[in-house]
């Protein structure tokens, strides 16, 4: 198919350029127009709007246009550019363009770039193709002759554009796909889907679908399927698939008796037509039979009024998803909770969760463990039993007994006192520290240690059983009952102006690490 375009223009005398109004503006080679679209796509077999045919490519469109001075000066040169554009999504063939020399010019014109074919009438240029969006520039440049009025020029373009198709021959075939739960519960039915398609290019004709299934399972009722001659074995016939048709296969199965162990279906696809159209596929489900462990872990022994933290742990060690678990635990005489985790209810005596507590993440599966936690806060020493127990339904049941013996325990308590904050140099002050026992048990060999401030002197010193080395006062161990406190006093003489820092330091036994403390005092100069 061969496709010519014409543009004339006249040349008449001074600057400027004429140009038709109707002219689209000129074109960079170097940008593709936003217009253009690249040539569209036709819909394959089974996607909506597809024939099957072979796609139409997209059609060139090429003008030509010609730039030339509507007006010149005597004595000027003539220059004519010639600008040949593709405006569409196609790519342009065997692009000719033919411009006559034109009447009332010296011979002999300069072309950039040179024409692939010249005469004395006429200058061609031949481009093997012309991309989207693509321009080819031209330019001649001409003598005016001196008593030429007007000067008209013309040029014209050409191309090429064709189609070429191919028909393949296709074998039929198709595909199955089997959709099947991973896992069953007991007798349950078991749901099973099978989808048949025509991956190929052609229509495929009286396909015979058989599906066997294995021993210890029968098929529930349906009207769609045929029985074999094969035990466990049934046919479903679909008349014709269309190329990218699917056909969908519906079944349940339960098992017969005792479950347990894998089901397994296999699927098999032939048709009159042809032969070998498809490999067997294949589904695995597993029967599944439930059970849980029961963990429960708390102290062995705590201290009176101390938090202590228990943990229940339940894991499904069954082949079965558990939809609710119970957890119940029994809470001791003379104990009461402080804390437990999200989802726990809380009764005069026990305490309830059912888990997994987060719903968010669906049932207790196979293998998983969820855990809740509470804390227990005794108030009279002995030991206590804490009863769990976990019930999973279907049968499912777990009980764990643990056994925390409560004591008492010693706190230490201490408060320090300056008097007064600001000491006058040569004056004497007393700083107090009050130790007291708010824990349940006596805190034995209670030791303070004081060190002293080089710029204060001791003076005296209670209780009076202590050692007293540079710069520090230690007094004896002793016991503290509780409920119990003693003060300690030093009583010294202010020496030296600045600020003077005391550092205690509290031990007894039991303590991981001594209780310090830092308390400073200003002291200043005398007045003169």
């Amino acid at each position: 198919m061969r496709f010519l375009a014409l543009l004339a223009l006249t040349v008449v005398a001074s600057g400027g350029f004429a140009q038709d109004p109707d002219d689209e503006p000129f074109i960079d080679p170097e940008v593709t127009p936003a217009q253009f679209t690249q040539p569209g796509r036709v819909a394959p077999p089974g996607e909506s709007g597809g024939s099957g045919e072979v796609a139409d490519p997209a059609t060139p469109v090429v003008r030509i246009q010609v730039r030339a001075p509507a007006h010149l000066a005597p004595g000027k040169p003539l220059i004519y550019r010639i600008l040949v554009s593709n405006t569409s999504g196609a790519t342009a063939y065997r692009v000719d363009v033919r411009h006559p020399i034109p009447d009332g010019v010296a011979p002999g014109p300069l072309a950039e770039p040179k024409p692939d074919a010249s005469t004395v009438k006429e200058m061609t240029w031949k481009f093997a193709e012309l991309k989207p969006g693509a321009t080819k520039e031209i330019t001649v440049t001409y003598a005016m002759l001196p008593d030429a009025k007007s000067v008209t020029a013309k040029a014209f373009v050409g191309f090429e554009h064709g189609q070429s198709v191919t028909t393949e021959h296709e074998k039929p075939k198709v595909t199955i796909k089997k959709f099947a739960p991973d896992k069953a519960v007991g007798t349950e039915p078991i749901a099973v889907r099978v989808q048949v398609t025509n991956t190929s290019r052609v229509t495929v004709k009286n396909i015979d679908v058989v599906e066997d299934i294995s021993k210890g399972f029968e098929y529930v009722a349906d009207t769609d399927s045929e029985p074999t001659n094969v035990p466990g074995q049934r046919s479903w016939r679909i008349k014709e698939l269309a190329p990218g048709q699917s056909r969908t296969i519906e079944y349940r199965v339960r098992a017969k008796g005792k479950p347990g162990g894998d089901f397994t279906t296999t699927s098999n696809v032939k048709s009159g037509d042809v032969q070998g159209i498809t490999e067997p596929a294949k589904s695995v489900t597993r029967v599944m039979t439930p059970d849980l462990k029961l963990d429960v872990t708390g102290p062995a022994t705590q201290s009176l009024g101390e938090p202590g933290e228990y943990t229940i742990a339940v894991t499904n060690t069954g082949n079965t998803t558990l939809n609710s678990v119970r957890v119940v635990a029994d809470v001791p005489a003379d104990c009461t909770v402080k804390r437990l985790t999200n989802g726990g209810q809380r009764t005069r005596d026990q305490l309830v969760w059912d888990v997994p507590t987060d719903r968010k993440n669906g049932p207790l599966g196979p293998g998983e463990t969820s855990q809740v936690r509470f804390t227990l806060v005794g108030s009279r020493a002995g030991a206590k039993k804490v009863a769990v127990n976990a019930d999973g339904g279907r049968g499912v049941e777990q009980a764990k007994t643990v056994t925390t013996t409560f004591t008492g325990v010693a706190a230490l308590k201490y408060e320090v006192d300056l008097e007064p904050g600001v000491v006058v140099a040569g004056k004497q002050a007393v700083v107090k520290y009050r130790v007291r026992n708010t824990g349940s048990e006596a805190a034995k060999n209670v030791v303070l240690r004081i060190k002293l401030p080089p710029e204060v002197e001791a003076k005296q010193v209670t209780p009076a059983k202590y050692n007293a080395t540079t710069g520090e006062t230690v007094f004896d161990p002793q016991t503290v009952l509780a409920g119990d406190d003693v003060i300690y006093a030093v009583t010294y003489l202010a020496r030296t102006p600045g600020r003077a820092a005391f550092v205690f330091k509290l031990s007894s036994d039991g303590d991981a690490k001594p209780l310090t403390a830092e308390k400073s005092v200003q002291i200043e100069a005398a007045s003169p």
